[in-house]
């Protein structure tokens, strides 16, 4: 287990957002990591997958294993073994946190959205903690643009994401089993919804209407039988959510290309968006900082399964020194400060009026960005969230000492 400062650590390096700078940021903060690639066949069952990580924690003697978000079959390999196992959730939703794994208690899970964390400690689930994400900006401040780069990456407005409109999404597949009334319902609320940011009511209302009854018949939709999600859960956010996504990111877009040069880095079709500029799919470490950079305004449009959590690219926008603006999140205002660090909007109209302020306002637009990125590079390091999590895991490593 290494000396009483410093750990040893099992990384499972299944190639997500982030992993160089946590790794990286483990190790500047003393501890050993042993980087493995070994993958379960299934993230929920996989007997071998545990036997085979009990193996490594053996023989390495490993303090606690890490990954980026829940994996209940590495929770299960923890559990057998006796180690501690940290999940950092940067996702949203997550329906394998309803897995009854989530219950093992060398469990400590990380969820970066405070309400997702709330919902879960409502439950009586142990172990559950509320962390935000963060920024490597010793990495992102050391990227330069070549003169190409910076023609290539210039804009007006860009917007990084999926629009998640591909064909036979599951909301399209419901739908063709639902009658008219049913199918208007739906829509009805998604409209609601995309008219009120800060609280995500589609669970509330499938939870307390008829309807759930009709579309869990007419396209059931089965999880593993140890998960406990409740079925307004899994519609709400994998059905409605990411249909509303589409609906919403279109529309914001359609707007937002009809007044300025507007990049959309997706790999989603943008043929219904006159204006746009589909610039295709960007690679995260290198040149996804360089398009925030280089463009005026950066807009992230949240999902709104992602109910009060600020997204993993608000803190890539700012640690890249680009201009934030976002749809209202509630986390955002106890660490950050609006119209100092980043701005936010409230409805579509609310949006295009502080597009058309901050194109004109360049000096206020770029000490915002100026300033946003020195706020993360302070206080929203990994360094910083890593550190609190091992605070967590090592204290419930003396109790169990001690007992």
């Amino acid at each position: 287990m290494m000396s009483n400062d410093s750990l040893r650590i099992l990384f499972f390096d299944w190639t997500t957002f982030g992993d160089i700078d946590i790794v990286e940021a483990f190790t500047a903060l003393g501890h050993e990591v042993i980087i493995s690639k070994l993958k379960p066949k299934s993230e929920v069952r996989d007997a071998d997958f545990v036997l085979q990580c009990a193996d490594m924690l053996k023989k390495h003697e490993v303090a606690c294993v890490f990954t980026s978000n829940f994996q209940p079959v590495t929770a299960e390999a923890c559990f057998q073994a006796n180690v501690q196992y940290i999940a950092w959730v940067y996702d949203s939703p997550q329906l394998l946190l309803y897995n009854q794994e989530i219950t093992y208690p060398t469990n400590s899970v990380f969820i970066f959205d405070s309400r997702q964390c709330e919902a879960l400690e409502a439950m009586n689930i142990p172990n559950i903690y509320y962390m935000p994400l963060a920024v490597n900006t010793k990495r992102l401040d050391k990227l330069q643009a070549t003169k190409e780069q910076q023609s290539h990456y210039a804009c007006d407005v860009a917007f990084v994401g999926s629009l998640y409109n591909e064909e036979h999404n599951l909301f399209e597949r419901l739908r063709a089993r639902l009658t008219d009334y049913d199918t208007g319902y739906l829509e009805g609320i998604m409209q609601a919804q995309k008219n009120v940011y800060g609280y995500y009511f589609m669970e509330d209302i499938l939870r307390s209407s008829d309807i759930l009854k009709r579309i869990s018949e007419a396209m059931p939709y089965g999880a593993s039988e140890d998960n406990f999600s409740p079925a307004e859960y899994i519609y709400a956010n994998y059905f409605l959510g990411r249909r509303l996504a589409t609906i919403e990111r279109m529309e914001k877009l359609l707007l937002l290309s009809s007044r300025c040069d507007v990049h959309a880095y997706t790999e989603g079709d943008t043929t219904g968006i006159s204006g746009i500029k589909n610039m295709g799919s960007v690679e995260y470490y290198e040149e996804m900082p360089l398009a925030f950079r280089h463009a005026k305004i950066n807009i992230n449009i949240t999902l709104r399964t992602i109910q009060s959590g600020i997204p993993l690219r608000c803190f890539d926008i700012m640690g890249s020194g680009g201009f934030l603006l976002t749809n209202y999140q509630e986390d955002f205002l106890p660490l950050f400060e609006p119209g100092v660090d980043f701005v936010y909007y409230e409805s579509s109209e609310d949006m295009l009026e502080k597009v058309d302020y901050y194109l004109r306002h360049e000096d206020e637009r770029q000490e915002i960005a100026r300033h946003g990125h020195d706020t993360v590079m302070k206080h929203h390091a990994y360094t910083d969230r890593l550190s609190s999590m091992l605070d967590v895991v090592m204290e419930k490593m003396a109790q169990q000492g001690g007992q």
